[in-house]
């Protein structure tokens, strides 16, 4: 039996982080749907398939916590929620705790966390080679 592939979707407004994850989402046997900006994303969420998001914190005029609260608020649409930042803030951790992320990575992060991220928010485990 064939495994579904897992969609990621990637919400980062720095054309170059945002390239370089969906690379890495994409080398690990993923499927990517890349958005580079909050309102991009927003018109799509509710008819996407999507088993996961990797969200920037700070999305220009978004946050990505707010963004959160919104999707689960008004749209009502639950993913699976991966948040990355340059900002070492406790309060950003705790808030990003508080609406259930998977995880938060530091950026720059190493691909590894990254990965192991998204296995457990899609219940995918990849075999290593």
């Amino acid at each position: 039996m064939t495994e579904q592939i897992k969609v990621v979707a990637i919400l980062e407004d720095d054309p170059l982080v945002l390239r370089a994850v969906e690379r890495m989402v994409l080398f690990h046997g993923y499927c990517a749907r890349p958005f580079f900006s909050a309102e991009e994303f927003l018109q799509a969420v509710a008819t996407l398939q999507v088993d996961c998001l990797v969200t920037d914190i700070h999305l220009g005029d978004y946050c990505g916590i707010d963004l959160v609260h919104l999707m689960l608020s008004a749209l009502d649409v639950e993913i699976p929620v991966i948040f990355m930042t340059g900002s070492n803030d406790e309060l950003l951790r705790k808030q990003a705790a508080e609406v259930g992320c998977v995880a938060y990575l530091q950026k720059p992060f190493q691909a590894e966390l990254l990965i192991a991220a998204i296995e457990r928010a899609t219940g995918r485990k990849i075999d290593p080679a």
